[in-house]
């Protein structure tokens, strides 16, 4: 007990013992960089000269890296690259061309170290190029290359034969070029409101001048390249690739318009599909982009953008295709939006469609109203066309067809119910019924048209664009297909039938007879 109670005293005199304050730590300010930038004023003659040196990169890393390059590429020695920005300070009555310029013997022109090659070199052709005729709040650059370390230097310029030195003198690179620019000067911890307005009304003469300044370097690179080689020999104008661009073409405004033009009519399409959709209780996809209407066939429009929403009108996803386009089927009444090269996106990941087509179909949908607002969409040279062009008697095709489905009953067997028409060699608007060898109704198949083929000693029935419906339950075709072969018929009887697509129609006065429809 006594060791404890020592130990606990010993504690509380170490807690209450006064203690020091550590010694505050001094935060040392980094000096701003160095000044990079120098001016300086020229006269040559008559005329005045104002010239600005400026390092190529601001960025001491660029510099250095670029620096390296051009040391390797060219053979040049210890030094780094400047650009040298030269203008007139008032207007002169004779053109001034400045033929060369250095600052001593520290910085010279880059085409004075580099001797021009023989082949085409763009890089070469940039730095070495003279700065051309001055011009007033124009600026000429030129590139120089060495290592300025003079405490004083001076600007050295000459001009058919003239010569003119000017002192150069540090000033603040804050409103230099933003590739050039230095670091910005600390802003005031205490700024009035015209302080304020004072600042920004020298932010917005910045950038108004930052931008004459792009638009002339663009101009002076378009008249450098009318000077490469490969140029001259294309027969490109300086003055025409840096002047306005011709105006467009008669065929050139007539292909802008159609585009403008199919624009137009997608946009109207999108919103007459968004009203159709809605109208159908789609309420999952909602379209955003509707793009342009695309050539066919089949005729489409895109790209398109839906964006996915749930019960409550959430979001959550979308699905982008190049191209959309509509199928329908009178027949078995349904729609189907068929959405080509796209993917659907839920939850940042990016699922591509299924080889490429992702099938929307609308379940007992009177295609109608579609097919009048969205003509464009649908294969119109299939819409267009009637549904029996009058050469087969349709009541005599009923008959003949549901004959040779007869013949062959072992494992069920198949009957046409009706049919809407005969179109070249295609039944139209037809209805199929399935049968169990039992002879109970197994299902119904309802198609826009139906094709009799014989492949490999069995006949097919090609059904297109429709639906199988059991009970009540209804289920479009694959892909708008189906497919139905009979290994067992007896093909020489089919080949002898008088059925399209096996020979040839009758004779207008014995079709004239029955015409009577097959519903």
């Amino acid at each position: 007990m006594g060791l404890l109670l020592l130990g606990y005293a010993a504690l509380r005199v170490f807690e209450l013992a006064p203690r020091t304050t550590p010694v505050a730590r001094q935060t040392v300010q980094p000096e701003p960089p160095a000044s990079e930038a120098w001016r300086a004023r020229v006269t040559l003659g008559e005329a005045r000269v104002e010239g600005r040196l400026l390092p190529l990169h601001g960025e001491p890393a660029l510099e250095e890296f670029r620096a390296h390059a051009l040391r390797a590429r060219y053979a040049l020695p210890e030094g780094e690259p400047w650009r040298l920005y030269l203008w007139l300070a008032e207007p002169s009555a004779t053109p001034v061309v400045v033929d060369s310029a250095r600052v001593g013997a520290e910085l010279v022109p880059f085409a004075e170290l580099v001797p021009a090659s023989a082949g085409i070199d763009p890089i070469y052709a940039l730095l070495a190029a003279a700065p051309g005729a001055l011009e007033v709040e124009h600026a000429r650059p030129m590139v120089l290359w060495g290592r300025l370390t003079a405490t004083a230097p001076e600007l050295e310029l000459t001009s058919a034969g003239r010569a003119g030195v000017g002192a150069l003198e540090q000033e603040d690179a804050s409103d230099a070029p933003r590739w050039y620019a230095g670091t910005a000067r600390p802003r005031a911890e205490a700024e009035g409101l015209e302080d304020e307005v004072a600042r920004l009304e020298r932010e917005l003469a910045r950038e108004r001048a930052r931008r004459a300044e792009r638009e002339q370097a663009f101009l002076e690179f378009s008249r450098l390249l009318g000077e490469l080689p490969a140029g001259k020999q294309l027969g490109l104008d300086p003055a025409e690739l840096a002047g306005s661009p011709a105006p467009p073409s008669p065929e050139e405004e007539a292909r802008l318009a159609a585009e403008e033009r199919a624009r137009a009519r997608a946009a109207e399409l999108g919103r007459s599909l968004s009203l159709l959709m809605r109208f159908e209780g789609l309420r999952g996809l909602d379209l955003l982009e509707a793009g342009t209407l695309l050539p066919g066939p089949p005729s489409a429009m895109g790209p398109v953008v839906f964006r996915c929403l749930d019960e409550r009108g959430l979001l959550t996803g979308s699905v982008r295709a190049e191209r959309l386009r509509l199928e329908a089927s009178r027949a078995a009444h349904t729609l189907t939006l068929v959405l080509e090269q796209g993917f659907e996106s839920h939850g940042g990941e990016r699922v591509p469609f299924t080889d490429g087509v992702r099938r929307i179909t609308l379940r007992d949908t009177d295609p109608e109203p579609w097919l009048a607002e969205c003509p464009e969409l649908f294969d119109s040279a299939e819409l267009a066309r009637a549904n029996d062009d009058g050469l087969w008697p349709l009541a005599a095709v009923r008959r003949e067809l549901n004959r040779l489905l007869a013949l062959d009953t072992g494992p069920g067997w198949y009957r046409l119910h009706s049919l809407g028409g005969v179109r070249g060699t295609e039944l139209v608007d037809v209805q199929l019924e399935e049968f169990e060898p039992a002879g109970r109704l197994a299902r119904r198949m309802f198609a826009d048209r139906l094709r009799l083929s014989l492949e490999d000693g069995s006949v097919v029935l090609e059904l297109r664009d429709g639906a199988y419906v059991r009970g009540g339950e209804k289920q479009p075709f694959r892909d708008g297909l189906h497919r139905i072969v009979l290994p067992a018929a007896d093909v020489a009887a089919w080949r002898a039938a008088a059925l399209p697509g096996f020979a040839a129609p009758p004779a207008r006065e014995t079709a004239a007879k029955d015409t009577a429809p097959g519903g």
